[in-house]
Formats: structure tokens, sequence, C-alpha cells
């Protein structure tokens, strides 16, 4: 279902599915809005799992308003505009991994159930911080040939206790490419929470 909420003074909209107070909100990468996780799966197999899923159209993508800036501020206020949201799974790709993972940072991890990273950009960036968020789960998904978030990069995750899944043969925005395989990932690590 499509609804919107207003952010900052901006028109914001996401699409709902599930019900019940599990939240997983999702958040999409440069090239796509919120109707990508929908069209690949993500959504429909997270709600059939027990979760209210919101897939989010960050400000200036998709039918949302307002200017592409500070993504991870956007994050929090979103969550507080929602009002209902209490410990979510936060799951981004690309840009919006790295939105989460600056996110999560700002607040040490404190009112997020679990972060799924998907191809994250922005980690060597953050590298020197990441110990702030010891003992959040954390799982990050990359597909082998990404050639803009190269999987060498999971180091830096894997030094604060994050599982890691590689998708074979699969570019940087894996879940376009192996959608069933990406949903799968994302689902098994849900049911683990």
């Amino acid at each position: 279902m499509d609804s919107f909420v207003l952010v900052g003074g901006n028109r914001i909209h996401y699409i709902e599915e599930g019900q019940g107070n599990k939240a997983l909100l999702l958040f999409h990468g440069a090239n796509f809005n919120a109707r990508t996780w929908v069209e690949v799966g993500t959504v429909a197999a997270a709600a059939s799992n027990g979760f209210r899923v919101i897939s989010v159209d960050f400000p200036g993508y998709g039918q949302s308003q307002g200017e592409r800036r500070d993504l991870s501020k956007f994050v929090g206020d979103f969550i507080k505009a929602l009002g209902w949201v209490k410990e979510p799974v936060l799951l981004g790709a690309s840009m919006g991994a790295r939105a989460l993972l600056e996110y999560a940072l700002s607040v040490s991890g404190k009112g997020i159930k679990a972060l799924i990273l998907v191809g994250p950009v922005g980690l060597a960036e953050n590298a020197e911080r990441l110990d702030l968020l010891s003992g959040l789960k954390v799982l990050a998904i990359w597909g082998s040939e990404d050639n803009i978030s190269p999987t060498s990069n999971a180091k830096f995750l894997q030094r604060i206790g994050a599982s890691v899944e590689i998708i074979e043969k699969a570019p940087h925005a894996c879940y376009m490419k192996e959608p069933q395989k990406f949903n799968e990932i994302v689902v098994k690590f849900l049911r683990s929470l």
C-alpha cells in the first residue's frame, strides 16, 4: 500500500505491507527507489515472515519530495515521523546502506534491532568508528562481481562480528540479478532474530 508521511516539511513516499510490530525498513540505492524492493520480492518475502515492511523513497527519489542530502539524518527523522516503529531491522543497498550505517553510528546502534547492508559504500571512511556497533547484529550481502564496493570491504564489518554473504556471479545490485537467492539470505537472517 502506498502511503506518505511528512518529514522535515517534505512529503515522503513509502510502501507498506504486512502486519505486527516487528518492523523492517528498506532503503534503496542511488539508481533505484522504494518500488525496487517490491519488484525483487523482498517486501513480500519479509511480510510473509511476520514483518511489517516499509520500503522508503529517499527525499528527491521516486515519489518523495525534498533534496538529496544528509540521508543518515533523514533515516532517524523518518523513523520518528512514523511514530510506531520500535527497534526496527534496517536494510539498505549501496547509498542506502551508507545512510543506515552512518545513522546507526550516530546513535551507537541504540534503538536498532539489526542492520542488513547490501554492497555498502562508505565503509573505509567510517572504519575508525565501527566499534560503536559492536554487539549489534549485522548482515552484509555482496555480489561477487561488485565493482563499486568490492567484497574486500567485508573485512571492516567482520571486525565487529558481522555475518557476510556473497552471491556468486552477481554485480553490485546483487538483488536485481539474483532476487530469489538474495531474499532467501534476508529471510534466513530475519528468522534468526
